[in-house]
Formats: C-alpha cells, sequence, structure tokens
C-alpha cells in the first residue's frame, strides 16, 4: 500500500460580494377623476296664505240736527241759532226797548251795553225744536221770559216756569193743558 499523502492547505476565503443597487423609485398613480356634481334638491312647496280678516262694522250715522225757524222779534233765526233779546231802558219814551238779534250758543253770547241793559235769550218755540223727548221751557221773571231752553223737566220749585209749546205741534202741551198765546211775547205760546 502506498502511503498517505499529506493533508491539503486550506482554501483561502472567498472575496465578500458587492452590495446590490438600490431599486429604481416607483411611478406615482394617475388621479382619480372628480366626481359629478350631485343634482340640486327639490324646493319645498310654499305655503298657503292665511284667510283675510272681516271687516270691520261701519259706525251708526250721527243724529240729523234740529232745524227750522224760531221767532225772533220781527224776524227769524235758522236753528240752531238763537234769539238775543237786549231790553234797553231809555230816559225817553218809550222808555223800555227791546232790541232782537241772532246768534250762535256755541260760537258768542248774548250781551248788551245800554244803561239799565238786560238781556233774555231764546232757545225754542216748542218741543220740536228740541232734541229727543226733551221739552222748551220758560223762565218766567214777572213781566218777561229771562230765558228760553230745552230741558227734560220743566219744574222748579224756585222760579216760576212755563213750557213754550207750539200749537202746530200733534201734542203741544203735557197732559190736558192747552196751548195759549203769550201776551207778552207775541209769536209764542205757552201751555196752561
Amino acid at each position: 500500500a502506498g502511503a498517505s499523502g499529506d493533508a491539503g492547505t486550506a482554501g483561502g476565503s472567498g472575496a465578500a460580494g458587492s452590495a446590490g443597487g438600490a431599486g429604481a423609485a416607483g411611478t406615482g398613480g394617475l388621479a382619480g377623476a372628480s366626481g359629478a356634481a350631485g343634482a340640486s334638491g327639490t324646493g319645498g312647496a310654499s305655503g298657503t296664505g292665511g284667510t283675510g280678516g272681516t271687516g270691520g262694522t261701519g259706525g251708526t250715522g250721527g243724529t240729523g240736527g234740529i232745524t227750522g225757524l224760531l221767532t225772533c222779534g220781527t224776524s227769524s233765526c235758522d236753528l240752531p241759532q238763537a234769539c238775543c233779546v237786549a231790553h234797553d231802558i231809555q230816559a225817553s219814551y218809550p222808555f223800555n226797548v227791546d232790541h232782537f238779534s241772532c246768534y250762535d250758543p256755541g260760537a258768542g253770547s248774548c250781551t248788551c251795553s245800554g244803561f239799565g241793559c238786560s238781556t233774555s235769550t231764546y232757545q225754542c218755540a216748542g218741543a220740536s225744536d228740541c232734541p229727543g223727548a226733551e221739552l222748551c221751557c220758560g223762565d218766567w221773571g214777572g213781566n218777561k221770559y229771562t230765558k228760553i231752553y230745552c230741558s227734560a223737566s220743566c219744574t222748579s220749585g224756585m222760579q216760576q216756569r212755563r213750557v213754550i209749546c207750539d200749537p202746530t205741534d200733534t201734542k203741544p202741551c203735557p197732559g190736558s193743558r192747552t196751548c195759549k198765546p203769550s201776551q207778552t211775547l207775541p209769536g209764542y205760546y205757552y201751555c196752561d
């Protein structure tokens, strides 16, 4: 048998391999398409209008004023004017003189300025010249009427008061009294 051969020398280490190159960057993806706009919503139904209010009731017409003529001396006044009588005392005959004139009681007054002068006012000549159920009353001063006016009553405890009446009225006097002409005031009547 042949002799054993010598052991072989160990092989040298292999050289280190080179590092691998970096991979190339990937390409960016494409942007997605923008979505379509949503459809616009349907508008809500319009509301029903409210019911109109009920019209107010018209007011009642006013009552017409008293109209007609009121005797004033030798002339007359258009109601609601009144008659103003100025009683003048004079130094010679005739000693007592009455001056008659018409005036508006709502805008003026019955006045006089002579010596011993006094006035009387006449606003009616019967119940038909007064509003509603009022009577025409006359305050009697002994020899003349100091005032003739409309009132709910002609009774008085202190002063003599008469009901002045118009004989052409359907019922000129209350109760059973009669309408007589005045002796001191021509054109006027009183209940007796």
